[in-house]
């Protein structure tokens, strides 16, 4: 199938399950005979792997059937077709990608991953905002001014001043808080 996806792209999933179940399945000659089958699957039962995979099993569970020949044949036709498919499909699809880029034109994929890395980028400055903290050009995390305490209004979701949650990661005296110095005593309990 990994040949075939080339030409297919992301639709891969409806030719695979043509071809592996909906046409395999019956035509292999595991539920029935191939004389009890109709006439599109008795014709397909010489083409279809599952029909070399259910000969070679017949023989080796049952000691019956045509034996190995059959199967291994099929299931080396199989690899070689699906060679040849990545051989020629690569190479189409790098082109047919190369002529997208060059027309300007993009994948509705391709748009929605580059606007979630916008907004990635966005929540991530903000985040690290919050805590004083930014990133450089080489991705290295740095507090901003080491003087100055990070700011003193959580990100939403995490406890406020004052408030003990020891089940949240951004919990008061949590790894975070440590590594910025503002480790706090929680409140007594009266």
């Amino acid at each position: 199938m990994n040949g075939l996806s080339y030409f297919c792209g992301r639709f891969i999933a409806a030719p695979a399950m043509t071809v592996f179940i909906f046409l395999s399945i019956p035509a292999s000659g595991a539920a029935f005979p191939e004389w009890f089958m109709p006439e599109p699957f008795r014709w397909l039962n010489n083409l279809v792997v599952g029909s070399g995979i259910t000969e070679m099993l017949k023989r080796l569970v049952y000691d019956v059937g045509p034996g190995y020949a059959r199967g291994w044949m099929m299931l080396g036709c199989y690899a070689v077709i699906g060679l040849l498919l990545t051989l020629v499909g690569k190479p189409y699809w790098e082109r047919q990608r190369v002529r997208r880029m060059l027309r300007g034109k993009t994948t509705m994929m391709q748009d929605a991953q580059r606007a979630s890395g916008r907004q990635h980028e966005k929540d991530r400055e903000t985040i690290l905002g919050d805590f004083g903290l930014e990133a450089t050009t080489s991705g290295i995390i740095m507090q901003r001014n080491p003087a100055v305490p990070a700011s003193e209004t959580p990100p939403s979701g995490s406890p406020a001043r004052g408030q003990l949650d020891t089940t949240s990661m951004w919990a008061l005296g949590g790894p975070l808080e440590q590594d910025l110095g503002e480790t706090q005593e929680p409140p007594e309990r009266r």
